[in-house]
């Protein structure tokens, strides 16, 4: 802070002034506003998508997405985890394509930098996500159709995986958001530990955002998410 305004250093050596800073920098949080950082903490989660051929049952019409809240993995360190799906888009370019994934995995991310970019996922991984879809998933009898993306775990897939990657989940002790004000930075606002769906909420969270920088308040109801839980 500097005489009623906020000056951000930029990585080209520029300096920007403004009154307010918002700021929500997802698995860098910890980072961007060092007393939130032990509050959080950043783990690795996997995604892949299935192509399903013509088979009508896996579109939107059909199937809903849809979340099984508790799978349990013997064969790896995630006690409990949740695995979702989002059916296939017939409007989309990839109409056949339905995504699987799994939300709650225990692979913590120690350094997000080093995470940059982003490792390839693993035949374990795959073996991960192949167990976890595969009561939901009827094994497609045509499995010979061509790929040109060769990865070895496709050829022991039941299902012809197309793409899996992997993305960063930031999250707080308790599973929700920190929304608020930091209080060693009195002109900037943050949200944190978004836990991969915070894009989803984007809408209220720009607003209570904003509210905040402009008003100081918010009429939406946040305590639940206040950074003041946590002593911090």
């Amino acid at each position: 802070n500097d005489g009623g305004h906020v000056i951000l250093h930029v990585e080209d050596g520029d300096d920007i002034m403004a009154k307010k800073v918002i700021v929500s920098g997802g698995a860098w949080m910890g980072k961007l506003i060092p007393e939130w950082s032990s509050h959080l903490h950043v783990t690795r989660q996997i995604q892949a998508w299935i192509d399903v051929g013509n088979d009508a049952s896996y579109e939107s019409y059909e199937m809903p997405t849809w979340i099984r809240s508790s799978w349990s993995d013997s064969s790896s360190d995630n006690d409990e985890v949740a695995i979702y799906g989002i059916p296939a888009d017939p409007l989309s370019n990839e109409p056949s394509w339905i995504k699987v994934a799994i939300h709650g995995r225990n692979d913590i991310v120690d350094d997000v930098d080093e995470a940059i970019p982003r490792p390839l996922v693993t035949n374990g991984e795959m073996k991960e996500l192949q167990l976890a879809a595969q009561d939901f998933l009827r094994p497609d009898a045509d499995t010979t159709r061509t790929r040109k993306k060769q990865h070895s775990w496709l050829s022991s897939s039941p299902y012809p995986f197309i793409e899996a990657q992997s993305c960063l989940y930031t999250n707080s002790p308790d599973g929700h958001f920190i929304v608020g004000q930091p209080q060693m930075y009195k002109r900037v606002y943050g949200a944190a530990g978004l836990s991969g769906h915070g894009f989803k909420m984007t809408p209220a969270l720009g607003k209570v955002l904003s509210d905040l920088a402009l008003d100081g308040t918010t009429s939406l109801p946040i305590d639940f998410l206040s950074p003041k839980r946590f002593g911090i």
